[in-house]
């Protein structure tokens, strides 16, 4: 099943680009499974400081209409505090192992841009602004493409832009039209209505729920009123029966913004209030190291497009052909069940990586370098013939 690409791409990449995809886990540069559903849910809008808890409370001024107004994020950080994700440790409450992020929209900071960029990892430009409003397929290589061409059943739910960037991969789709901002609760719920049936039905790989009220709400009304305040009171209760569901099929779950906000409630440019949005990622299904329970909100702490090599990887995807990101590292720290032997031990070869520590500024850089099985070609993501492995 051949992908559909950005025409770009040579004749001779798009060969070796679909045989990537229908090869099968075991031909591919990428690494084993570790997750078998993953349940990704975006608020949109949510700026990270909707989300970031405040100690002081944040009851004074117009913060206090979003400041502390998801508790559950909290609840969930507090439950995991001192304990990785890997450990196993699996009696903490619901969806009680997590780790918050700041997580860093490159511009345009409008939807279809930011959807974009978070399926496919590469950096949509302001030239297709225009195409928010009237959202064509994506033809460039994605991590959703990729899950459907392996077999993966996908559902999703919420903002119909999903609906035209992706019209033929999703099994099960209900989308709500997204167009008017006036209106703030349409599509949220009709997530909630359709939600509890396909968190139970579980013959999903990957479901996404995308609300849309708080954009909405910031829109007509900004982020300092009492409907952001009751906006945010829905999804907070939202989450807690979302991580509830996980927890019981023990999926990894991401819950992020595509981006933030001003203070007047709009948001396309690069201000921080429009680009600092938020990523939660945890669930009984979340595994891989983290320090359960930390936040991270230097800026680059993690940005948009590191989201799509991390999911393809924990997911057992090959990486989108044009993703730009490196893997947010703390996600792989624990050691792999099949993990790649040295040449000369016996063990059969295993896809394998290794972080760069610093670049020439002295700042972690994200970068994976990957040696693959021996395909046919030099691996997209380390431009080097297999051959000149010394693994």
């Amino acid at each position: 099943m051949p992908l559909q690409i950005s025409s770009l791409l040579s004749e001779d990449e798009r060969a070796h680009l679909s045989e990537s995809a229908i090869g099968g886990q075991d031909d591919g540069c990428w690494l084993p499974r570790r997750h078998q559903r993953v349940i990704w849910v975006v608020i949109d809008a949510l700026r990270f400081d909707f989300a970031r808890w405040s100690d002081d409370g944040g009851i004074d001024g117009p913060t206090a209409f979003y400041h502390n107004k998801l508790p559950v994020l909290h609840e969930v950080l507090q439950a995991g505090r001192g304990r990785g994700l890997h450990s196993g440790n699996d009696t903490a409450a619901p969806g009680g192992r997590a780790m918050l992020y700041k997580f860093e929209a490159d511009p345009p900071t409008v939807t279809m841009q930011r959807l974009k960029g978070l399926t496919t990892g590469a950096l949509p430009t302001f030239i297709d602004f225009r195409n928010n409003f009237h959202s064509p397929q994506i033809e460039e290589d994605n991590w959703v493409q990729q899950a459907a061409a392996l077999g993966m059943p996908l559902v999703f739910m919420g903002d119909d832009t999903w609906a035209s960037l992706f019209p033929s991969q999703f099994q099960r789709a209900f989308p709500f039209p997204s167009f008017n901002t006036r209106d703030l609760h349409t599509v949220d719920d009709g997530v909630l209505a359709r939600l509890p049936a396909e968190l139970a039905a579980r013959d999903w790989r990957v479901l996404v729920a995308h609300f849309l009220g708080v954009d909405h709400v910031g829109h007509t009304h900004g982020p300092a009123t009492r409907a952001m305040a009751d906006k945010l009171a829905q999804m907070d209760a939202a989450l807690r029966a979302v991580l509830a569901a996980a927890d019981a099929a023990r999926a990894l779950v991401l819950v992020m913004g595509d981006h933030g906000m001003t203070e007047d409630g709009n948001h396309g440019g690069a201000t921080a209030a429009e680009t600092d949005a938020a990523l939660l990622l945890g669930g009984r299904g979340a595994g891989g190291g983290v320090r359960s329970g930390g936040v991270r909100e230097a800026r680059g702490a993690a940005f948009q497009v590191d989201l799509v090599p991390t999911l393809s990887l924990l997911m057992g995807l090959p990486i989108p052909f044009g993703s730009l990101g490196g893997v947010l590292p703390e996600l792989f720290a624990g050691p792999y069940a099949h993990e790649r032997q040295p040449k000369g031990t016996g063990g059969p070869p295993q896809s394998s990586w290794r972080y760069n520590e610093a670049d020439a500024y002295g700042e972690p850089r994200k970068h994976t370098y990957w040696y693959c099985r021996s395909p046919p070609i030099s691996c997209y993501h380390c431009h080097s013939p297999p051959t000149s492995c010394d693994l």
